[in-house]
Protein backbone atom coordinates (compact mmCIF):
# COMPACT_ATOMS: atom_id res chain seq x y z
CA UNK A 1 0.00 0.00 0.00
CA UNK A 2 0.76 3.84 -0.76
CA UNK A 3 -0.05 6.77 0.35
CA UNK A 4 0.57 10.33 -1.32
CA UNK A 5 -0.09 13.31 0.86
CA UNK A 6 -0.06 17.24 -0.50
CA UNK A 7 1.20 19.99 1.63
CA UNK A 8 -0.77 22.97 2.59
CA UNK A 9 0.43 24.61 -0.58
CA UNK A 10 -1.35 22.63 -3.09
CA UNK A 11 -5.23 21.27 -1.85
CA UNK A 12 -4.53 18.77 1.19
CA UNK A 13 -5.50 15.28 -1.33
CA UNK A 14 -4.05 12.06 0.73
CA UNK A 15 -4.73 9.34 -1.89
CA UNK A 16 -3.86 5.56 -0.24
CA UNK A 17 -3.83 2.78 -2.86
CA UNK A 18 -3.98 -1.29 -2.21
CA UNK A 19 -4.85 -4.21 -4.50
CA UNK A 20 -8.75 -3.96 -3.99
CA UNK A 21 -9.39 0.40 -3.73
CA UNK A 22 -7.87 3.21 -3.44
CA UNK A 23 -9.26 5.75 -0.72
CA UNK A 24 -8.83 9.98 -1.59
CA UNK A 25 -9.45 12.69 0.98
CA UNK A 26 -9.13 16.10 -0.55
CA UNK A 27 -10.20 19.44 1.49
CA UNK A 28 -11.62 22.71 0.41
CA UNK A 29 -8.59 24.73 -0.13
CA UNK A 30 -9.69 28.35 -1.25
CA UNK A 31 -11.60 31.25 -0.08
CA UNK A 32 -13.85 30.83 -3.55
CA UNK A 33 -14.38 27.08 -3.03
CA UNK A 34 -16.88 27.03 -0.45
CA UNK A 35 -19.94 30.19 -0.17
CA UNK A 36 -23.33 30.76 1.52
CA UNK A 37 -26.36 31.90 -0.69
CA UNK A 38 -28.56 33.81 1.01
CA UNK A 39 -32.50 33.02 0.61
CA UNK A 40 -31.83 37.01 -1.30
CA UNK A 41 -29.98 35.15 -3.62
CA UNK A 42 -27.00 37.37 -2.48
CA UNK A 43 -23.33 35.66 -1.98
CA UNK A 44 -21.41 35.22 1.11
CA UNK A 45 -17.66 34.33 -0.16
CA UNK A 46 -15.61 34.82 2.97
CA UNK A 47 -17.05 33.84 5.74
CA UNK A 48 -15.22 32.36 8.57
CA UNK A 49 -17.98 29.54 9.04
CA UNK A 50 -20.78 27.57 7.20
CA UNK A 51 -24.15 27.94 8.50
CA UNK A 52 -25.91 24.55 7.48
CA UNK A 53 -28.49 25.66 7.57
CA UNK A 54 -30.35 28.59 9.11
CA UNK A 55 -28.67 32.00 9.70
CA UNK A 56 -30.53 35.17 9.59
CA UNK A 57 -32.87 32.98 6.79
CA UNK A 58 -32.59 29.65 5.61
CA UNK A 59 -29.32 29.11 3.09
CA UNK A 60 -28.34 27.06 0.44
CA UNK A 61 -24.59 26.27 1.11
CA UNK A 62 -22.07 25.24 -1.83
CA UNK A 63 -18.55 23.23 -1.12
CA UNK A 64 -16.20 22.67 -4.36
CA UNK A 65 -13.30 20.18 -3.95
CA UNK A 66 -10.14 20.85 -7.02
CA UNK A 67 -7.66 17.89 -8.02
CA UNK A 68 -10.06 15.03 -7.58
CA UNK A 69 -8.11 12.19 -8.45
CA UNK A 70 -11.01 9.77 -9.64
CA UNK A 71 -10.81 8.08 -13.34
CA UNK A 72 -13.83 8.41 -15.15
CA UNK A 73 -16.48 5.29 -14.47
CA UNK A 74 -14.90 4.10 -11.45
CA UNK A 75 -16.45 2.45 -8.79
CA UNK A 76 -17.47 5.09 -5.55
CA UNK A 77 -17.98 2.50 -2.90
CA UNK A 78 -18.02 4.95 0.13
CA UNK A 79 -17.77 8.77 0.22
CA UNK A 80 -19.11 11.49 3.26
CA UNK A 81 -17.95 14.67 4.46
CA UNK A 82 -15.98 15.03 7.45
CA UNK A 83 -17.17 18.51 8.94
CA UNK A 84 -15.37 20.51 12.16
CA UNK A 85 -17.75 22.41 14.27
CA UNK A 86 -17.47 25.31 15.17
CA UNK A 87 -20.47 26.27 17.49
CA UNK A 88 -22.43 23.95 19.98
CA UNK A 89 -25.85 23.29 18.51
CA UNK A 90 -28.31 20.61 19.09
CA UNK A 91 -31.42 22.33 17.36
CA UNK A 92 -33.37 19.46 15.25
CA UNK A 93 -31.76 20.01 11.53
CA UNK A 94 -33.24 17.77 8.35
CA UNK A 95 -30.06 18.72 5.40
CA UNK A 96 -30.22 17.43 2.03
CA UNK A 97 -26.79 16.89 -0.15
CA UNK A 98 -26.31 16.92 -3.97
CA UNK A 99 -23.74 17.03 -6.47
CA UNK A 100 -23.68 19.62 -9.25
CA UNK A 101 -24.24 18.09 -12.22
CA UNK A 102 -21.12 19.23 -13.99
CA UNK A 103 -17.63 17.82 -15.89
CA UNK A 104 -15.80 20.05 -14.12
CA UNK A 105 -17.75 22.45 -11.48
CA UNK A 106 -16.22 26.04 -11.45
CA UNK A 107 -15.25 27.77 -8.35
CA UNK A 108 -18.23 30.36 -6.76
CA UNK A 109 -18.65 33.93 -7.75
CA UNK A 110 -20.30 36.69 -6.30
CA UNK A 111 -23.00 36.59 -8.85
CA UNK A 112 -26.40 36.37 -7.56
CA UNK A 113 -28.14 32.90 -7.20
CA UNK A 114 -24.52 31.30 -8.02
CA UNK A 115 -25.54 28.57 -5.99
CA UNK A 116 -28.66 27.17 -6.79
CA UNK A 117 -28.19 28.49 -10.40
CA UNK A 118 -26.15 25.21 -10.69
CA UNK A 119 -27.64 22.25 -12.37
CA UNK A 120 -27.82 19.35 -9.11
CA UNK A 121 -27.48 15.36 -9.45
CA UNK A 122 -30.80 13.75 -9.58
CA UNK A 123 -28.87 11.62 -6.71
CA UNK A 124 -29.52 13.00 -3.24
CA UNK A 125 -28.88 12.10 0.31
CA UNK A 126 -30.73 13.38 3.63
CA UNK A 127 -28.87 13.91 7.07
CA UNK A 128 -30.46 14.69 10.41
CA UNK A 129 -27.00 15.00 12.43
CA UNK A 130 -27.00 14.35 15.88
CA UNK A 131 -26.22 17.81 18.46
CA UNK A 132 -22.94 18.70 17.83
CA UNK A 133 -19.90 19.75 20.63
CA UNK A 134 -17.64 23.11 19.47
CA UNK A 135 -14.51 22.18 18.37
CA UNK A 136 -15.45 18.51 17.80
CA UNK A 137 -14.38 16.60 14.01
CA UNK A 138 -15.51 13.13 14.36
CA UNK A 139 -18.48 10.76 13.84
CA UNK A 140 -21.23 13.09 14.56
CA UNK A 141 -19.70 15.81 12.05
CA UNK A 142 -19.93 12.99 9.20
CA UNK A 143 -22.26 12.66 6.63
CA UNK A 144 -23.92 9.85 5.70
CA UNK A 145 -22.82 7.97 2.56
CA UNK A 146 -23.10 10.11 -0.71
CA UNK A 147 -21.19 7.46 -2.59
CA UNK A 148 -24.70 8.04 -4.96
CA UNK A 149 -23.89 11.77 -5.93
CA UNK A 150 -20.28 10.93 -7.10
CA UNK A 151 -21.12 8.21 -8.67
CA UNK A 152 -23.30 10.44 -10.61
CA UNK A 153 -20.67 12.78 -11.28
CA UNK A 154 -17.96 10.65 -12.58
CA UNK A 155 -19.96 8.47 -14.92
CA UNK A 156 -20.38 11.81 -16.84
CA UNK A 157 -19.45 12.01 -20.30
CA UNK A 158 -16.76 14.41 -19.80
CA UNK A 159 -15.55 14.06 -16.98
CA UNK A 160 -11.78 13.24 -16.28
CA UNK A 161 -9.65 12.62 -12.99
CA UNK A 162 -8.03 15.36 -11.59
CA UNK A 163 -11.39 17.94 -12.44
CA UNK A 164 -13.38 19.84 -9.71
CA UNK A 165 -16.28 18.54 -7.74
CA UNK A 166 -18.84 20.55 -6.12
CA UNK A 167 -21.73 19.31 -3.38
CA UNK A 168 -24.62 21.80 -2.35
CA UNK A 169 -26.68 21.64 0.71
CA UNK A 170 -29.88 22.85 1.86
CA UNK A 171 -32.84 22.30 4.35
CA UNK A 172 -34.17 23.48 7.64
CA UNK A 173 -32.18 23.84 11.27
CA UNK A 174 -28.83 24.71 12.43
CA UNK A 175 -25.23 23.40 12.71
CA UNK A 176 -21.82 25.30 11.98
CA UNK A 177 -18.85 23.92 10.59
CA UNK A 178 -15.66 25.79 9.59
CA UNK A 179 -15.37 26.88 5.85
CA UNK A 180 -12.06 27.72 4.42
CA UNK A 181 -11.62 30.87 5.54
CA UNK A 182 -12.35 30.11 9.18
CA UNK A 183 -9.50 27.41 9.61
CA UNK A 184 -7.91 25.75 6.03
CA UNK A 185 -7.39 22.71 8.32
CA UNK A 186 -10.70 22.24 9.61
CA UNK A 187 -12.34 22.81 6.69
CA UNK A 188 -15.06 20.25 4.98
CA UNK A 189 -13.23 17.48 3.88
CA UNK A 190 -14.27 15.15 0.79
CA UNK A 191 -13.14 11.07 1.52
CA UNK A 192 -14.00 8.85 -1.34
CA UNK A 193 -13.27 5.39 -1.44
CA UNK A 194 -13.21 3.47 -5.31
CA UNK A 195 -11.89 0.48 -7.03
CA UNK A 196 -11.64 -0.16 -10.90
CA UNK A 197 -13.40 -2.92 -12.43
CA UNK A 198 -14.02 -3.75 -15.99
CA UNK A 199 -15.41 -0.46 -16.68
CA UNK A 200 -12.91 2.00 -14.65
CA UNK A 201 -10.66 4.29 -16.65
CA UNK A 202 -7.15 3.56 -15.38
CA UNK A 203 -4.36 6.69 -16.32
CA UNK A 204 -1.49 5.70 -18.75
CA UNK A 205 1.71 4.62 -17.28
CA UNK A 206 4.45 6.90 -18.95
CA UNK A 207 7.91 5.96 -19.87
CA UNK A 208 10.78 7.76 -21.18
CA UNK A 209 13.51 7.76 -22.86
CA UNK A 210 16.07 9.96 -23.93
CA UNK A 211 19.11 9.70 -26.34
CA UNK A 212 21.61 11.91 -28.15
CA UNK A 213 20.44 12.30 -32.30
CA UNK A 214 23.49 11.82 -34.42
CA UNK A 215 22.26 16.11 -35.68
CA UNK A 216 22.32 18.57 -35.51
CA UNK A 217 24.55 19.37 -32.60
CA UNK A 218 22.90 19.92 -28.89
CA UNK A 219 20.13 17.45 -30.25
CA UNK A 220 18.55 14.78 -28.00
CA UNK A 221 15.23 12.52 -28.97
CA UNK A 222 12.83 12.07 -26.52
CA UNK A 223 10.95 8.49 -27.01
CA UNK A 224 7.87 7.98 -25.00
CA UNK A 225 6.91 4.48 -26.81
CA UNK A 226 7.38 2.47 -24.22
CA UNK A 227 4.65 4.30 -22.70
CA UNK A 228 1.47 1.93 -21.76
CA UNK A 229 -2.39 1.95 -21.27
CA UNK A 230 -4.00 -1.40 -20.31
CA UNK A 231 -7.74 -0.15 -20.70
CA UNK A 232 -10.41 0.59 -22.56
CA UNK A 233 -9.31 4.09 -23.46
CA UNK A 234 -5.36 3.88 -25.36
CA UNK A 235 -3.02 6.31 -25.48
CA UNK A 236 -4.02 9.71 -27.04
CA UNK A 237 -1.21 11.80 -27.01
CA UNK A 238 2.69 12.68 -25.92
CA UNK A 239 3.53 15.75 -24.09
CA UNK A 240 7.06 16.74 -23.72
CA UNK A 241 8.81 19.32 -22.09
CA UNK A 242 12.55 19.87 -22.64
CA UNK A 243 13.67 21.47 -19.36
CA UNK A 244 14.73 24.91 -20.98
CA UNK A 245 11.93 27.61 -21.12
CA UNK A 246 10.66 26.10 -24.82
CA UNK A 247 7.13 25.36 -25.09
CA UNK A 248 6.15 21.86 -24.39
CA UNK A 249 5.78 19.81 -27.95
CA UNK A 250 3.02 17.32 -27.98
CA UNK A 251 2.67 14.64 -30.50
CA UNK A 252 -0.72 12.50 -31.65
CA UNK A 253 -0.12 8.87 -31.21
CA UNK A 254 1.06 6.50 -32.34
CA UNK A 255 3.97 8.77 -32.66
CA UNK A 256 5.76 8.75 -29.58
CA UNK A 257 9.26 10.95 -29.86
CA UNK A 258 9.79 14.81 -30.02
CA UNK A 259 13.76 15.81 -31.09
CA UNK A 260 14.73 18.78 -29.45
CA UNK A 261 17.85 21.27 -30.03
CA UNK A 262 19.37 23.38 -26.86
CA UNK A 263 19.94 26.83 -27.37
CA UNK A 264 23.42 26.27 -25.49
CA UNK A 265 25.15 23.89 -23.35
CA UNK A 266 24.01 22.86 -19.84
CA UNK A 267 21.61 20.58 -17.77
CA UNK A 268 18.24 19.76 -18.18
CA UNK A 269 15.15 17.74 -16.92
CA UNK A 270 13.24 16.69 -19.79
CA UNK A 271 9.85 15.38 -18.63
CA UNK A 272 6.78 13.57 -20.58
CA UNK A 273 3.16 13.30 -19.56
CA UNK A 274 1.22 10.72 -21.41
CA UNK A 275 -3.01 11.08 -21.95
CA UNK A 276 -5.75 8.62 -22.73
CA UNK A 277 -8.60 9.04 -25.05
CA UNK A 278 -11.04 9.19 -21.57
CA UNK A 279 -8.55 12.52 -20.75
CA UNK A 280 -6.87 10.87 -18.05
CA UNK A 281 -3.20 12.44 -17.69
CA UNK A 282 -0.59 10.05 -16.60
CA UNK A 283 2.05 10.74 -13.67
CA UNK A 284 4.91 12.86 -15.19
CA UNK A 285 7.87 11.06 -15.76
CA UNK A 286 11.37 12.79 -16.38
CA UNK A 287 14.86 12.08 -17.42
CA UNK A 288 18.17 14.44 -16.32
CA UNK A 289 20.07 15.43 -19.41
CA UNK A 290 23.63 17.13 -20.13
CA UNK A 291 24.34 18.70 -23.28
CA UNK A 292 27.85 20.74 -24.22
CA UNK A 293 30.02 21.74 -27.22
CA UNK A 294 32.73 18.98 -27.72
CA UNK A 295 36.79 20.84 -28.42
CA UNK A 296 39.61 18.55 -29.71
CA UNK A 297 41.29 16.32 -28.22
CA UNK A 298 41.00 13.24 -26.46
CA UNK A 299 37.27 11.98 -25.99
CA UNK A 300 35.43 13.54 -23.33
CA UNK A 301 33.24 12.00 -20.42
CA UNK A 302 30.51 14.56 -20.24
CA UNK A 303 28.55 14.59 -17.08
CA UNK A 304 27.16 11.21 -14.87
CA UNK A 305 24.08 12.49 -13.40
CA UNK A 306 22.87 10.59 -10.18
CA UNK A 307 19.79 8.11 -11.19
CA UNK A 308 19.52 4.35 -11.45
CA UNK A 309 20.68 2.49 -14.69
CA UNK A 310 22.63 5.25 -16.15
CA UNK A 311 23.72 5.69 -19.81
CA UNK A 312 26.45 8.00 -20.42
CA UNK A 313 27.39 9.34 -24.10
CA UNK A 314 30.70 9.93 -25.26
CA UNK A 315 30.85 12.40 -28.46
CA UNK A 316 34.49 12.20 -30.30
CA UNK A 317 36.57 14.56 -30.29
CA UNK A 318 36.05 15.65 -33.97
CA UNK A 319 32.25 16.17 -33.46
CA UNK A 320 30.58 18.57 -31.77
CA UNK A 321 27.39 18.89 -29.09
CA UNK A 322 28.20 16.01 -27.07
CA UNK A 323 24.88 14.68 -25.16
CA UNK A 324 24.97 12.67 -22.07
CA UNK A 325 21.58 11.18 -20.87
CA UNK A 326 22.09 10.21 -17.28
CA UNK A 327 18.97 7.28 -16.37
CA UNK A 328 21.20 5.73 -14.00
CA UNK A 329 23.78 6.02 -11.71
CA UNK A 330 25.51 2.89 -13.06
CA UNK A 331 27.26 4.74 -15.56
CA UNK A 332 27.98 2.66 -18.87
CA UNK A 333 30.65 4.63 -21.44
CA UNK A 334 29.25 4.29 -25.24
CA UNK A 335 30.44 6.25 -28.13
CA UNK A 336 27.99 8.17 -30.32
Amino acid sequence: MASILLGAASPAILAVRDAAATTLQVRVAASLDDAEQFATGSMYLNSSDLELIHDADDQTVGMRWVGVAIPKNATISAAYIQFAAKEAQSVVTNLTFRAQASDNAPAFSSTSLNVTSRTRTSAAKAWAPVAWNAGEAGANQRTPDLSGLIQEVVNRTGWASGNALVIIVNGVGHRTAYSYDGSPTQAPLLHVEYSLGTSGDVPPAGALSVTPASSPPLTVLANGSSSTDTDATPIASYRFSFGDGSPAVTTTAPTASASHTYASAGAYTVSLIVTDTGGNASIPVTQSVSVSIAGTGAVELRHVLPVNDGLVFLRPPDRLGAVAVANGGGGQARPN
